[in-house]
């Protein structure tokens, strides 16, 4: 029996799991084997598309980088799939975005924290998200019987933000919520190498004057860092209706059809 129910154990991705299954508020339930989340794609093994393939996913949303995606291009063979490539973050927090922002950080108690509190306050507000996450759930609208997988690097905080966003849209309450993104600590984190991984994702080279302890909590996961989320995005919309419609400009009976097409009776 696997530890962690949802996780799909692969050779080539460490973070693969159903983000569904879970209990609403209104006494419902998401529907399994339709929201799968994951790490980079780009090590997948044949055994893992074996092993993938009756998950039948149709569409891959990609929120890395377009440098990540050159870097860890995505070797998909499970199913015959449509990747989209979108950003939710700004475009300038590249290696060199990031090391600015840290010079701006560096007298903050804990430099590294507060750059990726400030990251997912970002993603709640929606500057950059919201015309991706109008496309995702417009997609989810269109196409309900297609399986989804939403992927990052890590598959932890873009992924974790996407995913939380669509968890509370269908009426999962908050604590199931940060329970899912937390797993990303034993999945993932707890089995890299945080200074290997953050220099790799985020590209930095050479002597930079930042210290180790600014550069680990961007490998880690923190319920601060999803409550800065919600903190963004409740400072305009203060439930998903109000997001969907007034937020993303989605039809006002949106929440009701995505509520009817992903969550079943329990």
């Amino acid at each position: 029996m696997r530890q962690f129910q949802q996780h799909i154990p692969l050779q080539g991705a460490l973070n693969f799991r159903d983000f569904g299954g879970y209990t609403t508020q209104q006494g419902r339930r998401m529907v399994e084997r339709v929201f799968f989340r994951s790490d980079k794609l780009s090590e997948l093994t044949s055994n893992d598309h074996a092993t993938l393939a009756d998950c039948n996913i149709g569409h891959i949303f990609d929120l890395r980088r377009p440098d990540e995606v050159k870097r860890a291009p995505t070797q998909w063979q499970a199913s015959e799939v449509a990747i989209h490539h979108y950003s939710i973050i700004h475009p300038s927090l590249d290696s060199h975005g990031l090391l600015q922002a840290f010079g701006e950080l560096r007298h903050a108690i804990e430099p590294g924290v507060a750059l990726m509190e400030n990251l997912y306050r970002d993603i709640g507000r929606g500057e950059h998200s919201y015309p991706y996450f109008t496309q995702l759930f417009q997609r989810l609208l269109d196409n309900p019987d297609i399986p989804i997988l939403v992927h990052c690097s890590g598959g932890k905080d873009r992924t974790g933000s996407t995913c939380a966003l669509i968890q509370w849209v269908l009426g999962c309450d908050k604590a199931t919520i940060f329970a899912d993104y937390m797993l990303s600590k034993p999945l993932y984190c707890d089995k890299v190498d945080p200074m290997h991984m953050v220099m790799q994702l985020a590209h930095i080279e050479g002597d930079h004057d930042i210290e180790d302890a600014w550069l680990t909590p961007i490998m880690e996961v923190r319920e601060s860092y999803l409550a800065a989320m919600f903190e963004g995005l409740h400072e305009n919309f203060p439930d998903p209706q109000a997001f969907l419609h007034d937020g993303l400009g989605l039809p006002a009976n949106t929440l009701d059809t995505l509520r009817a097409q992903y969550t079943t009776k329990t």
